[in-house]
This record gives structure tokens, C-alpha cells and sequence, in this order.
């Protein structure tokens, strides 16, 4: 056998013999892999049971909590809305019962061209001005049934002052914060919920005053009072 082909088989037996004897390295390193990722598996595992499934079970129930409380709240809300509705809905009626019927003032007209003869004397036409003037003080007194708000000759425009701020539990003079033209409403959280003019309080300068009978508005109730200015 040639010398290069000799060298080269023993070479190739060099390797052969070297790999068998790295055999066992490596089969321990494959064992030492094996038992690492067991290892490995059983503290995530661990971890798993120990810290993460109780976190999740904590986070559920808060979304839980958290659903069952925005639910309570909501229904509170739409209870305390329909409270408000029926309120508002007694005092329109209240309203329209105090609202006296108009007179009939196409009647009226109808009445008056009725009597106008085609030729008239001066008597005649002094009965119908006489009539005239009657129907005319008789609407006046109507009138004089409605409420009235001495206004500016400029513009004047509905303005709300929030005076929660001075309710506590036995103050019953809310200042306002300014002069106005007339007090258009006063509304609250306590009862009554909505107060009616002159019966459940009076208007000052710069301020209101509720009733004897009224209840002062407890501390952290609302107060809003809107008036013409």
C-alpha cells in the first residue's frame, strides 16, 4: 500500500477512535441538557401555580367587582333620574292648574263687530268704547295673575349659580353673588327637589331665603339657583 493512503487510513482511524471516545462527553452533555429543561419546566410550573395563577384570579375578580359596582351605580343614577322626572312632572302640573284660562279674545272682537252698526250716532259708538274699555281693564286684572320680572331695556339671558358650597346641614341664605331681575328657579338634591316660588322661599337683592317649613339643605347637597340678569 502506498505511503499517502497508509497515512491517510490512519488518520481516519485517528478520528474514528476520537469520536468514540467523545461519545461519552456528549451523551452526558444530552443528559445534563435533558435534566436542566426538566428542571426548568418544574420551576415554571411552579411559578405558574404559585404566582401567576393567583394574580389572574385576583385581576377576575376585580373586573368582576368593578362590573358589579358600575352596574350599581348606573342604577342608582337611573333611579334618581326617574325621581327627578316625576318631580318635574308634578310641578308642570301644578303650574298649568295655577295658569288661568285667557279670555276669548276672538269672541271678543266677534262681539264687538256685532254691535258696530253700518251708520252709528256719537251714543252709540260712546257704549262701544265704554264695552271696550271694560274688556280691556278685565284683561288687565288677568293678567296681573302672572308673575312679572322688571327687566333692563338691553337684553338679559337666564344665568345658574351652583351655591352647594353654602349648604350645611342649617343654612337657609344662599347669596347668589350679584344683583339680578327676577329668580327663575331653585332646584336641589334634598326635598323638595325643586322649590316653588313665594311657599318655599323668598327673593333678596343679592340672595334667597327658604321657608320656615323648608328644610335646610344638608352638607354635600346641591343647590342651584338660576335667575334673569
Amino acid at each position: 500500500m502506498p505511503t499517502d493512503k497508509l497515512q491517510r487510513a490512519k488518520d481516519l482511524l485517528a478520528k474514528v477512535e476520537s469520536a468514540r471516545a467523545f461519545k461519552p462527553v456528549l451523551e452526558g452533555f444530552v443528559r445534563s441538557l435533558q435534566e436542566t429543561n426538566k428542571q426548568l419546566k418544574s420551576h415554571l410550573e411552579a411559578f405558574v401555580a404559585q404566582k401567576l395563577q393567583p394574580l389572574m384570579r385576583r385581576l377576575a375578580d376585580v373586573e368582576t367587582g368593578t362590573k358589579e359596582k358600575h352596574e350599581k351605580h348606573r342604577a342608582e343614577l337611573m333611579r334618581e333620574l326617574a325621581t327627578l322626572k316625576d318631580a318635574l312632572s308634578a310641578a308642570l302640573e301644578d303650574v298649568r292648574a295655577e295658569i288661568p284660562e285667557l279670555p276669548d279674545f276672538e269672541g271678543m272682537v266677534r262681539g264687538v263687530e256685532q254691535k258696530i252698526p253700518d251708520r252709528y250716532n256719537d251714543t252709540e259708538v260712546r257704549g262701544l268704547i265704554a264695552e271696550i274699555q271694560s274688556k280691556h281693564d278685565e284683561l288687565g286684572k288677568t293678567m296681573e295673575r302672572f308673575p312679572r320680572v322688571q327687566t333692563p331695556a338691553k337684553a338679559y339671558r337666564i344665568f345658574t349659580q351652583d351655591v352647594s358650597s353654602q349648604c350645611d346641614g342649617n343654612n337657609k341664605t344662599f347669596n347668589i353673588g350679584s344683583t339680578h331681575f327676577g329668580i327663575e328657579g331653585v332646584y336641589g338634591t334634598d326635598f323638595p327637589q325643586i322649590y316653588r316660588p313665594v311657599i318655599d322661599y323668598t327673593e333678596g337683592r343679592t340672595s334667597i331665603t327658604l321657608a320656615s317649613a323648608v328644610p335646610a339643605p344638608s352638607s354635600g347637597a346641591t343647590l342651584l339657583v338660576k335667575f334673569l340678569k
